[in-house]
């Protein structure tokens, strides 16, 4: 299933890649769904240490030689958000939904750091993909999903081309654009 919304060409460079690049894919990933989990969650009472953590783990998972043990126990800190423990009640609220799909995107990012596992990449690509074509189904004339299936492709060729630092900031801005659409629609705009 994963490979029906990330393309081929981003799979194969996965599977076929080093451990490095996919952590960046990964850490890219999550850098464009994070300003939605922290401005969403931010004015949340009580969540602070959840913010924390959760913007530690964004910082750390750019950094290549960060220390595997952190990932694993980042992985278990994600589980225990509100976000990963859904109670008997179907998550249907516009800002629970897109939380969810950030904290699920961390979390993959995390897991691939701890286990060295690519798919966990692949997961992550997926549920960014899957966020960004839900918000597109509900707000017509959006393309956040077109978008993202671009990021997620160019991200190799700017990997060789272009240092870490100007890929986040790029990321950040698109996130940024992807909060401001979302607030939007809550608002009623």
């Amino acid at each position: 299933m994963i490979e029906m919304l990330v393309e081929s060409e981003v799979v194969d460079f996965l599977r076929g890649g080093t451990l490095e690049c996919a952590y960046d894919f990964s850490a890219s990933c999550v850098e464009r769904m994070a300003p939605i989990f922290i401005a969403l969650r931010g004015p949340v009472g009580g969540r602070e240490e959840d913010l924390d953590i959760f913007v530690e783990l964004l910082d750390r998972l750019w950094v290549s030689d960060s220390d595997d043990e952190y990932f694993a126990r980042a992985v278990g800190r994600l589980e225990e958000f509100a976000e990963m423990r859904p109670g008997d009640v179907e998550v249907s609220s516009v800002i629970d939904t897109y939380c969810f799909y950030a904290v699920l995107a961390a979390r993959h990012a995390a897991l691939l750091r701890s286990e060295k596992n690519i798919e966990a990449a692949l997961s992550c690509g997926h549920v960014c993909l899957t966020a960004m074509g839900q918000f597109d189904n509900n707000n017509p004339g959006s393309s956040f999903f077109c978008e993202e299936h671009e990021m997620q492709r160019l991200i190799f060729d700017a990997l060789e081309r272009v240092n870490l630092d100007n890929i986040r900031e790029g990321d950040r801005v698109v996130g940024q654009a992807r909060v401001s659409a979302l607030i939007g629609r809550l608002s009623g705009r």
